[in-house]
């Protein structure tokens, strides 16, 4: 792990961005020498708070903990370790690969949301074909039926007159039959006159022509 050092270049400096150079560990005593106790071990890259450089090869820094000490300067660097560049690169590669990799994921997917909205437009056009041809067949199947209604009124109408000329060739030979009839009533009525007056007719002609013979006699 690499930890990060912010190191003063004198006891009254700002303090400024510092790294512990690329060692395994260091020491971190409690007085600015060889001679002091070891407060603990600091390892490559420990992240310390420079408070104040004594100008003798110390510098006197504070922990992400809190724990106060010296060590030597000469292991502070103002830039990353090459391990820590090499991990930070390393991590930012790794998140690079996955943002790529996340983004062909989403490529992928807008072209196969490409592809479903092709097929539905596509479909959209069948079914605008579709009701464009069912609205078609509406309006023939309309005109059909209007056609048909017609057609049934002019049959019921037809029916109709089919029936009055029925009723009135039933009337009119009804009509006939009693014509006939009295016709041939009136023909035999005729015929019983006619019979009964020709004789009467012949008699009369009869006693005409015995009168003139009495009277030549």
């Amino acid at each position: 792990m690499i930890l990060f050092l912010v190191a003063a270049t004198s006891p009254a400096a700002a303090q400024t961005q510092q790294y512990v150079s690329d060692q395994l560990e260091i020491t971190l005593r409690s007085g600015p020498g060889t001679n002091f106790a070891i407060r603990r071990m600091l390892k490559s890259g420990t992240p310390v708070q420079v408070l104040e450089d004594n100008g003798e090869g110390y510098a006197r820094a504070t922990t992400a903990d809190g724990t106060t000490g010296w060590v030597l300067t000469r292991f502070l660097t103002a830039e990353p370790v090459a391990r820590d560049l090499l991990t930070k690169n390393e991590q930012e590669m790794q998140r690079m690969r996955q943002e790529s990799a996340l983004a062909q994921e989403r490529l992928i997917g807008l072209d196969q949301l490409e592809g479903n909205l092709s097929r539905v437009q596509a479909e959209n056009e069948n079914l605008l074909t579709e009701l464009q041809n069912l609205k078609l067949v509406a309006a023939d199947s309309l005109k059909i039926i209007e056609e048909n209604k017609a057609l049934k009124q002019e049959l019921e109408e037809s029916s109709v007159k089919h029936q009055a000329l029925i009723e009135e060739n039933t009337r009119l030979g009804d009509e006939s039959t009693q014509n006939w009839f009295l016709i041939g009533a009136g023909v035999l009525i005729l015929g019983m006159l006619i019979g009964l007056t020709i004789p009467n007719i012949r008699w009369k002609k009869r006693r005409s022509s015995m009168s003139g013979l009495n009277v030549d006699f």
